[in-house]
C-alpha cells in the first residue's frame, strides 16, 4: 500500500464502519481514533490477561 493504515481509514466516512459499530459495544468516535501500543512492554503472551496497560514512566523507563 501506498498510504499508511491510519490515512486510508481517515477517508473512510462513518457509515463505512457499520459492522465496526455493530460488533463493539462502546464508544464509536473513540474506536475510529487512533491509539498508542506499548511494544516495548509486550514481550510475552501472558501480557494479554493484564487489565490495564503499565503506566507511562514504567515503558519509558523499562520498569517490570
Amino acid at each position: 500500500m501506498a498510504s499508511s493504515l491510519d490515512n486510508l481509514v481517515n477517508n473512510l466516512k462513518p457509515e463505512q464502519f457499520e459492522n465496526v459499530e455493530k460488533h463493539f459495544d462502546v464508544d464509536f468516535e473513540m474506536l475510529l481514533r487512533k491509539g498508542v501500543f506499548p511494544y516495548d512492554w509486550f514481550n510475552s503472551l501472558e501480557k494479554l490477561d493484564e487489565t490495564q496497560l503499565p503506566a507511562k514512566r514504567c515503558v519509558l523507563f523499562k520498569i517490570k
